[in-house]
Formats: C-alpha cells, structure tokens, sequence
C-alpha cells in the first residue's frame, strides 16, 4: 500500500534480460509502482563527475535504450524517481497537517493554562 519499488543499477543486467515486466508491476504489483534508475559507477564517482551531468546522461541511456524507451513517463530517472517521492509527501502533509495543528493548538493552551 505504501511502497514504492526502485529498480537501481539497471544498466549492468545480463545481456539479453530487462526489467520491464518488474516496472510495470508485472511481477509483484505495487500501489504506488516500481521506478527504474542508472545510479552513477565507482569511476563516476571516483572522478567526481557532477551530478548534473550523471542526471543528463541517465535519460540520454533511457531514452536510447531499445525496451525502455517505450515505457509511459514516469518510470525510469532518478527525477521521476523525486517527483513520485515529492508528491507522496505532499499527500501525506496535507493529509496529517490539520491532525498536527490541533495537537500544538491543544497543548499552547495547557501550557498557557499552567503559566
């Protein structure tokens, strides 16, 4: 109900399999779906290569790969990855914030009572 699956190092997969059934949750279906992402390598890493640039070439490898390039927005890229996460702690914000304020509402006046 409440987890989202993230499919990471989905670039290195043994030539001639994909993970397209388990994004589309094919396999073990999720609420709130799968994203797939290309997390940067050691020698990414290793070089200090900038995040931006990791993050451009991530959808340049999604949009030119053969079976990926065909799946609905939103499924692969750390960005889509972010706004799915945005949104969901949103949703849940929103949905506790009036809870939140009543709660400080209730005890500011037995505080102020006890002053």
């Amino acid at each position: 109900m409440r987890t989202i699956g993230v499919i990471t190092k989905i670039d290195i997969r043994d030539t001639g399999t994909n993970a397209v059934s388990m994004l589309k949750g094919d396999d073990i279906p999720l609420k709130l779906g799968y994203v797939g992402v290309k997390l940067r390598n050691q020698r990414d890493i290793d070089t200090m290569k900038p995040m931006k640039q990791s993050l451009s070439d991530e959808k340049k490898w999604f949009q030119e790969h053969r079976q990926y390039s065909k799946l609905p927005p939103g499924m692969t890229g750390v960005p889509s990855l972010i706004d799915k996460l945005t949104k969901i702690l949103f949703r849940k914000i929103r949905h506790f914030l009036p809870e939140i304020k009543k709660e400080i509402g209730v005890r500011t006046r037995d505080v102020s009572a006890r002053l």
